[in-house]
């Protein structure tokens, strides 16, 4: 598996997760909006549940300075914070 496609399948397996927990779609996901905004509507408990899942999900575990950083403010944010958390993980 190249990059390319490690990162084509760490954005699918995202967007899977936002559906499973949350029932938004791929297209209905605004990557650029804070979670806890009026465009994504989370609440914070629902941060808690996607960081459980992402973790469990990855199998990667989200050192709380990223946490506390901004690395789950907005779905972009997000998404980095796994691939740094995926790349120190293979290293």
């Amino acid at each position: 598996m190249n990059f390319t496609q490690d990162v084509k399948g760490t954005g699918m397996k995202l967007e899977n997760i936002f559906w499973k927990l949350f029932k938004i779609k791929a297209g209905e996901i605004n990557k650029e909006a804070t979670l806890l905004g009026p465009d994504m509507g989370l609440f914070p408990r629902d941060l808690v549940y996607l960081l459980f899942e992402v973790e469990k999900s990855f199998a990667i575990l989200i050192p709380e300075e990223r946490i506390v950083g901004g690395g789950l403010l907005t779905y972009n944010s997000l998404y980095e914070t796994i691939k740094d958390c995926l790349s120190v993980e293979k290293e």
